[in-house]
């Protein structure tokens, strides 16, 4: 156990050996390069305890932590001065929590492992100076998954390959049942068919006015509009299948083809109007269309 890491001086490799270093204040910084868990066949284990963690990065450098990180008490990068430097996360997480990232002076928060983010609640702000990345380059992953979403900065769905590739997003985990709300916009990146899927028992609303082509899934739990159309229909975007629970809450809806054995309802009530099939795409739904408040058409 240590009180804080400071790194400093050359560039610097923590060799893990498949062991765990707790950090009991949660700070970890990185004044010049600095990878934990260097030996990436055992990069050993990360742990905050249930204190957040703090990584930071300074101008230029590249904090890599190929380390799995434990924890409940959420993680916040930071990015200080100068040229934009990089902090990534390539492990298998499993810390619970918030994760917010700032940047004065800039910041690449770069997801490097498809589970960095798994169970915890990505909370994507925009004019904190930071900017998130799906993947560190060369062949990273095209499929990612977040605890949760929230915030009002707009995502691109598209990783940072060589070549460039549409990532599908999932939304939710078995150890995250909390309700957030997304009202940043939810785009194609440089590759088009971008997609979402909610997962796990909590609600995820979508306020923004979403942009990508790809399909999008409730496989679990609620996906529930914020605005009209949220989930993009029409020419040249996805169709929407529904095995979990998609509310309207009050919000009309164009979709494509629609399929699964779901239900879709307004709970909250209202006049909404679901309209399917707007691209001409055909769907087979088994599940049940409801108002448990107001009316549907």
């Amino acid at each position: 156990m240590v009180n804080a890491l400071d790194a400093s001086g050359g560039n610097v490799g923590i060799t893990m050996a498949s062991h765990k270093l707790t950090v009991s204040s949660g700070v970890v910084q990185a004044q010049i390069p600095l990878t934990i868990g260097s030996d990436t066949s055992t990069p050993g284990t990360l742990d905050f305890g249930t204190t957040e963690g703090i990584l930071s990065a300074r101008s230029s450098r590249t904090l890599t932590i190929n380390s799995v990180i434990t924890g409940s008490g959420g993680l916040t990068a930071v990015g200080f001065s100068g040229t934009t430097p990089n902090i990534v996360l390539a492990g298998a997480n499993t810390f619970t929590g918030n994760v917010n990232i700032y940047g004065s002076g800039g910041l690449n928060f770069k997801l490097g492992g498809q589970y960095a983010l798994q169970n915890a609640t990505f909370n994507s702000v925009s004019g904190r100076g930071a900017t998130s990345v799906f993947g560190n380059g060369g062949t990273s992953p095209n499929a990612y998954n977040f605890g949760g979403l929230a915030g009002n900065n707009n995502i691109a769905l598209a990783n940072n390959n060589t070549t460039v590739q549409a990532v599908a997003l999932t939304i939710g985990s078995a150890s995250d049942s909390d309700s957030t709300t997304c009202s940043g916009i939810l785009a194609d990146g440089s590759a088009a068919g971008g997609s979402i899927i909610k997962a796990g028992s909590g609600t995820l609303t979508l306020s923004g006015a979403n942009t990508y082509t790809g399909p999008t899934t409730i496989s679990a739990g609620t996906l529930k509009l914020g605005v009209a159309n949220a989930i993009p229909g029409g020419s040249g975007k996805g169709d929407v299948t529904v095995n979990g629970t998609f509310d309207l809450n009050t919000f009309s809806e164009i979709v494509n083809g629609l399929n699964g054995s779901g239900t879709i309802d307004t709970v909250a009530g209202g006049t909404p109007t679901l309209t399917i099939g707007s691209s001409g795409t055909d769907g087979t739904f088994s599940g049940v269309i409801q108002n448990t408040a107001g009316t549907m058409a």
